[in-house]
């Protein structure tokens, strides 16, 4: 593995990346995620074996190689997976794993997971409501995959799409590669404007929230 020699990034000096964890890092694996829940709510602890287990070498590579040539980036789960784990819990699942460079650049505050999933019907709505609440202005990236992405899936060419260029799909049952990286690294190195100084100056919000 190519371990990136990057110091913790700081937020707003560096570039986001949204990231999904099914197919994209863990492959194959559709109930690691309840599994180290479970375990983690009797107050065991699952086993070093099971947890360098869960994201593939090749998957764990691409990410770090993407990190480095980033220059550092700061991360936000946009995965089921933030609905299992708190932002402590997140971190040690993803030291375990060996992303400790993911682990020690989550967002910090309510800001490292977009919303709960019962909030909004999409992925897309879900990661312009991060964008709208705590988008900095910073360059940005969404990793997913062709089976969980959605709306995502579909590009919308207006220039006025905030995510066109910005979303990395994967291929389910192969995940993060090489073939992605210099992807991921472009977006990062395309300035965006900010959702959130739009958002908060009076624009309409982008999506409609699920109604109780």
């Amino acid at each position: 593995m190519v371990e990136p020699d990057i110091k913790v990034a700081d937020a707003g000096r560096f570039g986001t990346a949204f990231l999904d964890i099914d197919e994209v890092l863990c492959i194959g694996q559709h109930e690691a995620c309840l599994s180290l829940s479970r375990t983690l709510a009797r107050d065991e602890t699952p086993s070093q074996h099971q947890l360098s287990a869960l994201f593939t070498p090749v998957a764990r590579n691409a990410l770090a190689v993407s990190h480095r040539r980033s220059a550092g980036m700061k991360y936000v789960i946009s995965s089921n997976w933030r609905e299992h784990f708190t932002r402590e819990q997140m971190m040690w699942v993803l030291n375990g794993g060996g992303l400790h460079f993911v682990a020690n650049n989550l967002h910090e505050g309510d800001a490292w997971r977009c919303v709960p999933k019962r909030v909004y019907r999409e992925r897309r709505a879900e990661i312009l409501h991060w964008l709208e609440t705590h988008h900095q202005g910073e360059p940005f990236v969404v990793l997913d995959d062709h089976h969980s992405a959605g709306e995502l899936a579909f590009a919308d060419p207006s220039p006025d799409n905030p995510l066109l260029g910005r979303v990395v799909l994967c291929t389910p049952g192969i995940g993060l590669t090489m073939d992605h990286v210099d992807a991921i690294v472009h977006a990062l190195q395309r300035p965006a404007r900010s959702m959130r100084q739009a958002h908060h100056a009076g624009a309409k919000p982008t999506e409609e929230r699920l109604q109780p």
